[in-house]
């Protein structure tokens, strides 16, 4: 690790390399000009072309040193602990304290993110942060989170939390030499083999159960404002949009997700997207066109209102009128 440089991490198959790209990009864009960044990208089975097209890229981003290393994900140290969809990879961020041996900190980041705020204001964190730092789950709307099921599930085997401060393991600002000195891979492990119930949510339960708050500092939502959230609170804008189970090149156009469109086609282009998100470029293409958007935001506004109001009144029940 160089030093003054920001480490992050991250990790993708080539199935999710769109989202590693723009996650990346907008990331290393929006860092402060000067900024050196060395992106660790767990790599769960990315082709030759789409490393060389990431690194190419984010070393082209001027004005900020951004470079790319590699770190094969071996699944075989997790044989006899239980899958998830299918396999052990959900596992691998729970070893970056092992992976990343002689760093101190990281930045860790879902790659279903878009970044509009400088990183650089989260890793000052870094003398503030005992183990973990992280964002309420559901960007701390009750309704959005998982905190009331996951505090019932852990009540039952014998660990209380408060349902607010349970937390979203999709941005974190990690003490690795934390975790090291607190042997966190060796107990996670052995903790999960007893105790395969708390895999609802396997690595963010995990987190939660041996760190919870005052452990993990609780970072204001707008590090990690929920895509189904954006728009509910009139608020400054969000620093990263956290497309959760809503990942734009795989969902229908959406208001919050043209942001990540409008990204793509003002850095990117779309060269590199398959055919399916090419599909969901031209609908967003004609989205774009004035005369287009204005008639539907008209027809959406019309039916919408009264759905949109009932849901903020619902999350704020003092505008209830």
């Amino acid at each position: 690790m160089r030093d003054g440089a920001i480490s992050i991490s991250c990790a993708s198959d080539e199935a999710y390399y769109c989202g590693l790209l723009v996650t990346l990009h907008s990331l290393a864009s929006y860092a402060a000009e000067g900024t050196t960044l060395v992106c660790h990208v767990l790599d769960a089975g990315l082709s030759d072309a789409s490393r060389d097209d990431l690194s190419r890229r984010l070393a082209a981003i001027p004005g900020r040193a951004a470079t790319v290393q590699y770190h094969k994900v071996d699944v075989s140290r997790f044989e006899g602990l239980p899958t998830w969809r299918g396999g052990h990879t959900a596992y691998v961020r729970l070893m970056l304290q092992d992976i990343l041996a002689d760093e101190d900190f990281t930045v860790y980041t879902d790659i279903d993110t878009l970044w509009l705020r400088d990183v650089n204001e989260l890793w000052d964190m870094r003398g503030r942060t005992p183990v973990l730092a992280a964002v309420p789950d559901g960007s701390g709307l009750a309704d959005l989170s998982s905190g009331n099921s996951t505090a019932s599930l852990f009540a039952a085997h014998g660990r209380a939390i408060d349902p607010a401060s349970y937390f979203c393991s999709g941005l974190f600002l990690m003490n690795l030499k934390e975790l090291r000195a607190r042997d966190f891979s060796t107990r996670w492990m052995a903790f999960l083999r007893d105790n395969p119930g708390l895999l609802e949510f396997p690595d963010q339960n995990l987190y939660n159960w041996f760190f919870p708050v005052p452990d993990t500092l609780l970072l204001d939502w707008r590090w990690g404002e929920f895509s189904t959230a954006y728009g509910l609170r009139d608020t400054a804008a969000p620093r990263v949009i956290h497309y959760a189970r809503q990942a734009p090149w795989k969902k229908k156009v959406s208001a919050v997700g043209m942001m990540w469109w409008n990204y793509v086609r003002e850095n990117l282009g779309d060269t590199w997207l398959g055919a399916a998100a090419r599909r969901r470029w031209r609908a967003f293409r004609i989205l774009r066109n004035p005369v287009v958007f204005s008639l539907l935001y008209g027809f959406a506004a019309l039916f919408n209102r009264k759905v949109y109001r009932k849901r903020r009144e619902a999350i704020f029940p003092e505008e209830r009128r």
